[in-house]
């Protein structure tokens, strides 16, 4: 699988979702039957075929992020090994790693551990690398300010409240309120609760780079204070609470949501209602997107948006952005539900807002 692997990382690196999308179709499943690419590597690349006119470009450097961190960069190899060390130690050690053995665990850390991948990226020059060595100059030339993007600080926040498109922070080294785009970074997050990460600017202003990653009130005071220090934070929190520690990334596809699957996929589910188990589990869930889009066009989204425990706005953007999903979608709406799509997509940021706008249009063109 190498040669494979080999060509679907350089077509990406050329900015070619759909000839890396191909190269990965023609051999699927590894020795054991299983599949042997990551699934929300496959989810990406058919996010980006489908909503392609769609995209912004700060879309297309997440793209490149989650290149940079999964490249075989030999330059990198270092910084791969010093990266993983520093994850295993806040996990607790080898031993606490969960995994069926030592490659399976070593996997886990590389898939889905939050400091990992900021180690990777910027502290030890992923990122820099991969733009200076392997990235081809229309995939660059494709995203948006990709290369400010790399000497972006961590920096810890105090979440306030939200809006349906903008999440309002205080950034704790300034005291400075912070606005972003509603991507979903808060959708698990209590107002007064804390997170690290990266704020990256972008025509459409400053935004997180991706998920920030949840810190007891001492971890973020430690990391406002700490001149940088964000890692040693970590280890003192690991070393004094390691129960209140989590680094663990819910994986899932996340150029156009900050929502993890799971949680996007259960607000889906619910919408559902009652439903045989014996049903057909995509029409269930197909259903409960429809339902879910219609709910928020006619105002029943307003009640969950009370629910502090859950921000419904950008899970209906990632439902929206979901190409299976959203295929669907399309032979849903006529030209009377024109309005209520508009009028929705006034409430959800990026591309959910403008796959509303699609529908809508499609639905005028149908009369």
């Amino acid at each position: 699988m190498l040669d494979l692997m080999a060509a679907a990382d350089a077509a990406e690196a050329r900015g070619d979702a759909a000839a890396a999308l191909e190269v990965m179709c023609r051999e699927t499943m590894d020795d054991n039957g299983r599949l042997f690419w990551r699934p929300w590597r496959i989810s990406r690349l058919d996010q980006l075929i489908t909503l392609e006119p769609l995209l912004p470009r700060w879309a297309i450097s997440r793209w490149i992020l989650e290149q940079a961190t999964q490249a075989l960069d030999p330059a990198m190899r270092c910084g791969h090994a010093a990266a993983r060390a520093v994850a295993i130690e806040l996990r607790g050690g080898r031993a606490a790693l969960p995994g069926i053995d030592e490659r399976d665990a070593m996997a886990r850390i590389i898939e889905s551990d939050w400091v990992y991948r900021q180690l990777v990226l910027y502290d030890h020059g992923g990122l820099a690398s991969f733009l200076r060595r392997l990235a081809a100059g229309d995939l660059v030339a494709g995203a948006d300010r990709i290369h400010d993007w790399v000497g972006v600080p961590m920096r810890a926040f105090r979440f306030e409240r939200r809006e349906p498109t903008v999440l309002h922070w205080t950034d704790l080294t300034t005291g400075e309120p912070v606005t972003v785009p509603n991507l979903g970074a808060a959708a698990l997050v209590l107002p007064g609760e804390h997170v690290i990460g990266r704020l990256v600017p972008t025509a459409e202003g400053r935004m997180f780079e991706g998920i920030p990653l949840g810190v007891p009130a001492e971890v973020a005071a430690a990391v406002a204070e700490g001149a940088g220090d964000w890692v040693g934070a970590l280890r003192r929190q690991a070393a004094d609470h390691p129960d209140e520690l989590a680094t663990t990334i819910v994986r899932g596809n996340q150029l156009v949501t900050d929502v993890p699957d799971l949680v996007w996929r259960h607000v889906v589910l619910d919408s559902a209602g009652d439903w045989d188990p014996r049903s057909d589990g995509w029409e269930v869930f197909v259903e409960g997107a429809i339902g879910l889009v219609r709910a928020a066009m006619t105002g029943g989204l307003e009640s969950r948006d009370s629910d502090e425990l859950l921000d419904p706005w950008p899970c209906l953007g990632a439902v929206l952005c979901h190409p299976p999903t959203l295929e669907r979608l399309w032979r849903e709406f006529g030209p009377a539900d024109a309005p209520g799509l508009l009028a929705l997509a006034e409430r959800i940021f990026g591309p959910g807002g403008a796959v509303c706008r699609e529908l809508a249009a499609t639905a005028l063109a149908a009369a």
